[in-house]
């Protein structure tokens, strides 16, 4: 939907709710699929700890999808100083989240911690 909302010759608002509603709701469909679907990847994997780390993760589904159609309008305008800024400050979040999680012992919620940091941050930039 990106590449529609960006390339298109005008786009209106109502366009705009619009691909954001139908990218969040996919987003919605898939992250409800893989926390379905979750245990039954933990245990073909062989790991019971799997589980709760999928669902976890598909947060991470959501939260983009909150920030695809501002992105988009971001590009469309050609503000890419913007983009970067809100790309660093997320990427050093989910930096920093991930070190503070890991030197305090959480193993592999380190990962997930600043995975969904990163992708927390990047939105609300």
């Amino acid at each position: 939907m990106n590449p529609i909302t960006v390339q298109a010759p005008d786009v209106s608002e109502e366009t705009a709710r619009t691909a954001s509603t139908a990218i969040v709701g996919l987003n919605a469909a898939v992250a409800l699929l893989l926390c379905l679907l979750a245990r039954w990847i933990a245990d073909w994997f062989d790991a019971p700890g799997l589980a709760i780390v999928i669902v976890v993760l598909t947060l991470e589904l959501i939260i983009s999808s909150l920030a695809a159609v501002p992105q988009a309008m971001l590009e469309r305008q050609l503000r890419f100083k913007e983009l970067s800024i809100a790309l660093m400050a997320s990427t050093l979040c989910g930096a920093a989240c991930t070190l503070v999680a890991a030197l305090t012992g959480l193993g592999v919620w380190s990962l997930v911690f600043g995975s969904t940091g990163l992708r927390f941050r990047c939105s609300r930039s």
